[in-house]
């Protein structure tokens, strides 16, 4: 019975690694140098998402976001920009800070523009 349960498992495992995003037919057709990196890209994701202080420097409506958005990507080179969707708003973020203190020194130079911007935790790892 418990080699059964564990069969089970492992084939629900498989089955989840083969119908991920990326269909197996096009992985199996890519070289090592595409398979590397979009590894490296979903780990440089990953990382993004999770670890890091974020400042978020406007939440509203879409038209005003994608303004605020683009307004963003020109004035911080240097910094990952993104526009999230989180109901009932629209919310432009910024940054990728790996202590508080990094984020809070730019979080005052942004208040200066972005009044309404906020700092944001990181995500704790699960």
């Amino acid at each position: 019975m418990k080699k059964k349960g564990l069969i089970l498992i492992l084939i629900g495992f498989y089955s989840s690694i083969t119908y991920s995003q990326i269909d197996s037919l096009a992985l199996a057709e890519m070289d090592e140098k595409q398979k590397i990196s979009l590894l490296l890209d979903a780990y440089k994701d990953y990382q993004f998402k999770v670890s890091d202080y974020r400042i978020q420097i406007f939440s509203g409506g879409l038209n005003q976001a994608q303004e605020i958005e683009k307004e963003a990507i020109e004035a911080f080179v240097d910094w990952p920009v993104s526009l999230d969707f989180i109901s009932p708003s629209y919310r432009v973020r910024v940054g990728a800070f790996k202590t508080r203190l990094e984020a809070e020194k730019n979080l005052i130079a942004l208040r200066k523009k972005y009044p309404a911007s906020v700092l944001l935790k990181p995500k704790k790892i699960q």
